[in-house]
């Protein structure tokens, strides 16, 4: 396959004596199918080589248990939230390892769960001793002292008033109202209601109703008191308050009574710091609590002032039930060592919490493992994806579209402009892993590969051609950039190429780059024949600086005019700071401008003396130009060798001197010779017109 590239568009030679051409754009999709996917395919092959699967690491945690199932099974399909749930432990379940540890390690285990009863035992008790010390001065116990002080003052205090009221306006002897008082009065009654008033009420205070004590008439004042005593007995206030002050007597004294203590003697004391030193702290500092608070109830009692109640702080008991249920599982766990069988499946259950323990400080790496296994998966499917098939699917179907007769016309249109219209371009679908060609069968009967036979301009041509007719067919006016697009070609394709830019020119903006000066004078050629508009730059060093822009051709391909106009610049700008003394930078400036001089005098030759009939890289004699040559004297001649020599002897190429380092003429005699160069021209185009 030899290929040719040539902007964005590519011509191939196969050994089918065939050239295949590629349509526009369809060079991205053969870039995918032949570049980009074995890119891709090696760098997933190197990537899924560095991927580490290896489960050897963790070959210590295989085995019967759920861990070691899940770790030999370890796979892209392997659940990470399992492996998680696997490798987290509850509080529970760190507790039940370390018993099952502790219990199969027992040498006498029957002896380990006697021991621990008793442990859970004297737990236990310590617990009911706190129950029993706890109900005397919780919360429900103290609300209910409240109650019963609140309601006791309440009814001492309306006993007192009521007493008030009864003896109000009068004096009374004293211990009236009082209980002997009151018996007197209930006496008195049962007199009156069963002896002396039978069926009459108490008191009895008719006209004829004498005292049952004194058994004098009642006047109305008597009768009146007698009511008022009655009145007072009836009321329950006294009795209310008896009974109230009684019920909190009652509920002091059995505070009172009661000793806070929970027994912890030194035994007791010295076990619990060693199974657990925070439940001592707890249980000890839960009494020094309860005993503040009997001692504010009993305060409070007697200020009756009940003010915030002091707290109890944590209480013990869950943590000791908890401790004693402890005992107790372990004692259950201890009996069942003895029995063969629950010993077997205590074993295998300390296994699996053993190897779940292991598993959660390997977790991380375990996971990591998993997304492993998951990314090499995920990209071995992506591997099995990069086939080229689609692609050249597409691009088949790209073609379809972009291949019509229009563009078979096109192709012949630009071939023969470019000078290989004996190329028949009958145009054959062709897909090879992703990359659509469009064969040009051409008809050359020859049994050797048409790339040994097609001469280099040939190809380009038909690789230029191709481009052309494409865009062609696109219909638009985009603009088009050629970089040196005759390079090694011989002028016949120079010419060819150079017509059919220019007329391409008048369609769109045509950029053409190149550094070969005959195919630059054919562009001008043309340029002028089709009459183009156009825009010439060239490149030039600034210094050490190469790439600077400047306007126009290159000195060599000035027009005599420009030439000459550029020099009397250059000479009036010298002229104003000339030395009579100049410096080496002086004298190569002036060397430059004779050296410019000395071409522009060979311009004035071709251009002027003998009216372009040939130019320089030109490879034709334009013959109806010589009726415009009218020669020149035998002065001019004289005239421009002169200027030609002097031009010779300052430059340095021809200046024999420079040795010795001679002077160069001054920015006046410059003047003066350009002045001399441009006589010459004018008198020789005045004479040409004054024969026309």
């Amino acid at each position: 396959m030899c290929p040719l590239n040539r902007g964005r568009f590519r011509v191939y030679l196969d050994d089918e004596n065939d050239a295949a051409y590629l349509p526009y754009g369809l060079d991205v999709i053969e870039n995918l199918a032949q570049v980009v996917l074995p890119q891709l395919n090696d760098t997933l092959n190197s990537e899924i080589a560095s991927i580490n699967t290896d489960t050897v690491p963790f070959a210590d945690l295989q085995g019967e248990t759920a861990v070691g199932k899940m770790i030999a099974s370890l796979s892209e399909d392997t659940d990470p939230q399992k492996v998680t749930s696997l490798g987290t432990l509850t509080p529970e379940e760190l507790i039940r390892l370390s018993l099952l540890r502790k219990t199969l390690a027992e040498s006498d285990p029957k002896a380990k769960a006697k021991a621990l009863r008793l442990s859970a035992q004297r737990i236990k008790d310590l617990v009911e001793r706190i129950n029993a010390t706890v109900a005397l001065v919780n919360n429900a116990a103290v609300a209910k002292i409240k109650a019963f002080d609140t309601e006791a003052e309440t009814a001492s205090k309306a006993e007192a008033i009521a007493a008030k009221e009864f003896q109000a306006g009068e004096t009374l002897l004293p211990g009236t109202g009082e209980q002997v008082w009151k018996n007197l009065f209930e006496a008195a009654r049962h007199f009156s209601t069963e002896n002396a008033y039978p069926g009459k009420p108490f008191p009895y205070v008719a006209h004829d109703a004498k005292c049952t004590l004194c058994q004098q008439p009642l006047d109305q004042e008597a009768a009146q008191r007698m009511q008022r005593f009655e009145n007072f007995v009836k009321q329950d206030t006294a009795k209310v308050a008896v009974e109230k002050l009684k019920e909190r007597e009652e509920a002091k004294q059995k505070i009172v009574d009661t000793t806070i203590s929970f027994a912890l003697d030194t035994a007791l004391t010295e076990e619990l710091n060693q199974l657990d030193a925070n439940i001592l702290r707890v249980t000890q500092d839960f009494e020094r609590k309860i005993e503040a608070r009997k001692t504010w109830l009993l305060e409070t009692l007697k200020t009756h002032t009940w003010s915030a109640t002091p707290l109890l702080g944590t209480d013990p008991r869950p943590l000791l039930n908890a401790l004693s249920m402890n005992f107790i599982n372990q004692a259950d766990a201890f009996g069942n060592v003895n029995d063969e069988e629950q010993k077997k499946a205590l074993e295998v259950e300390h296994e699996e919490l053993k190897t779940r323990a292991t598993l959660s400080k390997r977790l991380t790496a375990v996971l990591g493992l998993i997304k492993q296994f998951k990314k090499k998966a995920m990209l071995t499917k992506c591997r099995g994806d990069l086939k080229t098939k689609a692609i050249s699917d597409m691009a088949k179907k790209f073609a379809s579209r972009a291949v019509t007769d229009a563009l078979k016309e096109a192709l012949d249109t630009e071939f023969e402009a470019l000078g290989v219209g004996h190329i028949e371009t009958k145009l054959n679908e062709r897909v090879e892993h992703g990359r659509m060609k469009l064969k040009i069968v051409l008809d050359v009967l020859t049994k050797n590969n048409l790339k040994d036979i097609l001469s280099e301009g040939e190809q380009r041509a038909i690789a230029i051609g191709a481009f052309l007719a494409e865009i062609h067919i696109a219909d638009h006016r985009g603009g088009i950039v050629f970089d040196d697009p005759v390079s090694s070609l011989d002028h016949h394709w120079r010419k060819n190429v150079a017509i059919r830019l220019v007329k391409e020119a008048k369609n769109r903006q045509v950029i053409i780059f190149t550094h070969d000066t005959v195919f630059l004078a054919e562009l001008r050629d043309q340029i002028d024949q089709q009459k183009v508009g156009h825009l010439i730059q060239h490149l030039d060093r600034m210094g050490k600086c190469p790439g600077h822009v400047n306007k126009g051709l290159p000195w060599e391909h000035k027009s005599h005019r420009d030439c000459l106009d550029k020099l009397e610049k250059a000479q009036r700008a010298l002229d104003r700071t000339w030395s009579p003394y100049p410096n080496e930078k002086d004298r190569a400036k002036m060397r430059r401008e004779y050296s410019l001089l000395r071409a522009t005098i060979e311009l004035v030759v071709q251009d002027v003396v003998f009216n372009r009939v040939m130019k320089r890289y030109r490879d034709y004699i334009q013959v109806i130009r010589l009726q415009g040559v009218v020669g020149f004297t035998d002065a001019e001649c004289k005239e421009i060798n002169r200027l030609y020599k002097a031009c010779s002897d300052v430059v340095d190429s021809h200046n024999p001197s420079s040795a010795k380092d001679s002077s160069v003429p001054s920015a006046e005699q410059l003047g003066k010779d350009i002045a001399a160069l441009k006589a010459v021209a004018e008198t020789i185009k005045t004479r040409r017109k004054s024969q026309n």
